[in-house]
């Protein structure tokens, strides 16, 4: 297993340089995953009560989920089965539930910009009848953890060389963003219990394939698993089951993370705007051997708006953005980024990369 780079909250609270341990995590020779360590008590609360809305979510029958669908994009709402695996078959491993955790809603924006930028731009909706809970749990944390991932954020910004736009004293681009942009997205995730035979780390049997995140940071509350035979809270009932990263050197390795740590995992945005002195990791989770057993879980994926431009630092070349070893799926970022391209346009060529579309 791999060992887990811990940040102490409290030293995070009090500014103290951390940017060793970041480097550690984050550098080209880290597996690209942090643990935020020491958080209050009422964390643990709130990831609780996270893992219990998306499950009582979930176990409602099909008719009444699918009123929360919304159709052509399933970026706002829940999504189970639209999204399409690169062999062109439906995922039904997971069912997803996303939200914007800062804005419900962007009544002003035109339709055609929406239509563009779904992820950005579409409207909350929660099922307030059929588990009233679902708003609330999910949004005090997501809110608590973007103010975690501004002090990650802000650790990462003494990494590297900020733009000249950003004024001393001024918090640095990582920081700016975490802070100031309304269009993170959050997704509740619950892994549908698998085949018992699944067993590979390709990718292909897992509750979610090799990839990298395109976002900035994505932070992560400890996954929790469910025997749905029993309908209990239990652990893993396999030491192979759960997040795999794949190296810069080809080794694909397990990390053993602390418990009730919050995680985060930095992504290809990162890796541009710091000229790759952050860099991203593909990772994937693997499903258990076992029958029954599903897994909740939430990440938040902290990202700029669709018009933020991308660029490279003046120091940096193409170089940085090459990834050696990556699996098989994962497309390029050099295929993807080209200078000055904005993160909407960034995100819509990166899905269309994963899943072969035109």
């Amino acid at each position: 297993m791999a060992q887990v780079v811990e940040l102490s909250y409290k030293d995070l609270c009090n500014n103290i340089d951390l940017s060793d341990q970041v480097r550690q995590a984050f550098g080209k020779d880290g597996i690209g995953l942090l643990a935020v360590t020491g958080l209050p008590e009422t964390y643990v609360d709130m990831c609780n009560a996270v893992h219990h809305v998306i499950r009582k979510f979930a176990a409602l029958p099909k008719e009444t989920k699918d009123k929360f669908e919304i159709p052509p994009f399933y970026q706002r709402g829940w999504d189970h089965g639209h999204e399409l695996m690169k062999d062109g078959h439906p995922d039904l491993s997971k069912g997803s539930y996303y939200f914007n955790p800062v804005k419900d809603s962007f009544p002003d924006v035109e339709k055609s910009l929406v239509e563009k930028y779904p992820t950005f731009y579409g409207d909350n909706i929660f099922p307030y009848d059929d588990v009233p809970d679902f708003e609330a749990a999910v949004k005090r944390c997501s809110k608590y953890m973007q103010e975690v991932a501004k002090l990650v954020a802000r650790q990462c910004d003494k990494i590297f060389p900020q733009p000249k736009s950003i004024g001393s004293g001024e918090p640095g681009i990582c920081e700016q963003i975490v802070k100031n942009s309304k269009h993170h997205a959050c997704r509740g995730l619950y892994y549908f219990p698998a085949n018992e035979t699944s067993d590979s780390t390709s990718g292909e049997d897992g509750w979610c394939g090799w990839h990298n995140d395109h976002c900035l940071l994505t932070g992560l509350i400890p996954g929790q698993f469910y025997n749905e035979m029993t309908g209990k809270v239990c652990e893993s009932p396999d030491p192979k089951a759960g997040l795999y990263v794949c190296t810069r050197s080809g080794e694909v390795m397990k990390p053993n993370p602390p418990k009730n740590a919050m995680l985060f995992q930095i992504g290809e945005t990162a890796q541009i705007l710091s000229g790759g002195e952050l860099c991203a990791t593909p990772h994937m989770v693997h499903a258990p051997h076992a029958k029954g057993i599903a897994r909740t879980t939430m990440p938040l994926f902290l990202e700029p708006g669709h018009d933020f431009v991308m660029s490279l630092p003046q120091f940096a070349s193409m170089d940085v953005l090459s990834c050696p070893h990556l699996p098989q799926g994962v497309p390029t970022l050099n295929s993807r980024f080209s200078p000055n391209i904005t993160f909407g346009d960034f995100g819509n060529v990166t899905f269309k990369a994963y899943y072969n579309l035109k």
